[in-house]
C-alpha cells in the first residue's frame, strides 16, 4: 500500500510541477512581481526532478542504492520547501497589492498567473502535509 500511495503523491507532484512551468511560460506577465514566474519555473523544475528520482527509488529493488538516492531526494525536498517561503511572499504580495485591469501600470499582474501560483502553492502545502503524515504513520507502524 505504501508504494501505491507514494506513486500517487509523486504523480500529483509531477502534475503540479508541469503545470507550474506551463503557467509561468504562458502567462508570465507580472511587472508588479517579476519574480513570480521565476518561482514557478524553479519550483516546477525541482518538482519534476524530485518526481523522477522518486519513481526510481520506488522501482528500485536495491536498498543500498535507494538509500543514497533517498538522501539526495531529501536535500532536493528541503530546497523545494525553501523556495516556498519567497514564493509565498511573491504570491500573497501580488494577491493583495496588484491589479489586473491595466497592463501599462507598474502594479499590473496577470490574474491567471498569480491565481494559478496561489493554487500551486496551496497544493504544494497539502502535498507536504500528506507526505509528512504518511511518513509519521509509517514510522509509528514500524516501531
Amino acid at each position: 500500500m505504501y508504494r501505491k500511495v507514494l506513486v500517487f503523491l509523486l504523480s500529483f507532484l509531477l502534475g503540479v510541477s508541469i503545470g507550474q512551468i506551463i503557467v509561468a511560460v504562458r502567462y508570465g506577465q507580472c511587472p508588479f512581481q517579476p519574480q513570480l514566474p521565476v518561482y514557478l519555473k524553479v519550483g516546477g523544475s525541482l518538482g519534476i526532478v524530485l518526481s523522477v528520482i522518486g519513481v526510481i527509488v520506488v522501482a528500485s529493488a536495491d536498498d543500498n542504492k535507494s538509500r543514497r538516492i533517498l538522501v539526495f531526494m531529501i536535500l532536493l525536498s528541503v530546497f523545494l520547501f525553501a523556495t516556498r517561503i519567497p514564493g509565498s511572499i511573491y504570491v500573497f504580495n501580488a494577491l493583495r497589492k496588484s491589479q489586473n485591469t491595466d497592463p501599462l501600470l507598474s502594479t499590473y499582474c496577470r490574474q491567471r498567473l498569480w491565481g494559478s501560483a496561489l493554487g500551486f502553492l496551496i497544493a504544494s502545502y497539502v502535498l507536504t502535509g500528506l507526505t509528512t503524515l504518511i511518513a509519521i504513520i509509517r514510522c509509528v507502524k514500524k516501531n
